[in-house]
């Protein structure tokens, strides 16, 4: 059988987080084109590149969007010391999306 994955050394680092552990998203491509996406620390794949995986793509059970970003973390510090972070989107009227 065909090891369908990326090159191990074909993976890219993304500006987004895994929504189940908060990991580093990873994107990949197949020989047949496709792209998938992993979480470095967890280990969770997702088909269709990081929006598959990241929190930017999380769902309410309603279907609704989570109202999550992924951003740059604008605070770094030794305590938190994430390069990228989820924070809450907010539209530009100000209210909270997603709820």
């Amino acid at each position: 059988m065909a090891d369908d994955r990326p090159d191990p050394e074909g993976w890219i680092v993304t500006d987004h987080v895994c929504r189940y552990c908060l990991g580093c998203v990873l994107e990949g491509e197949r020989a047949d084109g496709s792209i998938v996406a992993r979480c470095a620390d967890c280990g969770a794949r997702g088909e269709g590149g990081y929006v598959a995986l990241c929190s930017c793509g999380a769902s309410l059970p309603n279907g609704r969007h989570a109202g999550l970003a992924c951003v740059k973390n604008k605070a770094q510090n030794p305590e938190q010391s994430a390069e990228i972070i989820v924070a809450e989107r907010v539209s530009c009227e100000g209210a909270r999306e997603g709820g």
